[in-house]
């Protein structure tokens, strides 16, 4: 049974507000890679990630899909799709914010995970990134341009077993 759990699109927005004010003309390459390293390291620290999205393994590394579908404006959700325009300006392949985020939508684990990720793989070079993110098991697991696989983000530990169990009955549950 794959993890799955129902994406908070707001706190998704309120990210991208939070990533393009802490890194100006961040690029949607590297939204996805912090957002798929501070998602993992939540998940395995906390039992939950930030956002919830589906991951998709893409050519140069994880994906999150329905905020990348966001960020190129291709997005169902028409709803979130004006809200992110009016937070965030997508030009020539850059965020920049066109306001402050609203923290009030994440919890300090989730500022703790997102500046983790940001300061650790926000300023590596394009392919050392994309080499690293390539070296993740959830990465190399999933079939090509296929679903990433939660329990396959979750590291070797003690509590793994319990951690996966848990999320296989509670996930769609989680209030992210």
């Amino acid at each position: 049974m794959t993890i799955r759990f129902k994406m908070n699109h707001d706190k998704a927005i309120e990210s991208l507000v939070w990533l393009a004010d802490k890194q100006l003309g961040i690029t949607p390459f590297y939204v996805s890679k912090i957002l798929y390293f501070a998602e993992k390291e939540h998940l395995n620290r906390f039992g939950r990630p930030i956002l919830g999205d589906k991951y998709i393994r893409m050519n140069f590394g994880p994906v999150p899909s329905k905020t990348y579908d966001l960020i190129k404006g291709t997005s169902s959700k028409k709803k979130y799709s004006e809200k992110l325009g009016e937070a965030v300006d997508v030009q020539e392949g850059a965020l920049r914010p066109l306001r402050k985020p609203n923290m009030e939508m994440f919890s300090r684990t989730d500022i703790e995970c997102l500046t983790n990720a940001l300061k650790e793989y926000g300023c590596l070079e394009f392919r050392e990134l994309s080499r690293i993110s390539h070296r993740e098991t959830a990465w190399k697991k999933a079939p090509e341009n296929g679903e990433m696989d939660y329990e396959d983000m979750i590291d070797q530990s003690p509590n793994q077993k319990n951690l996966i169990e848990n999320l296989r009955e509670h996930a769609r549950q989680i209030v992210l």
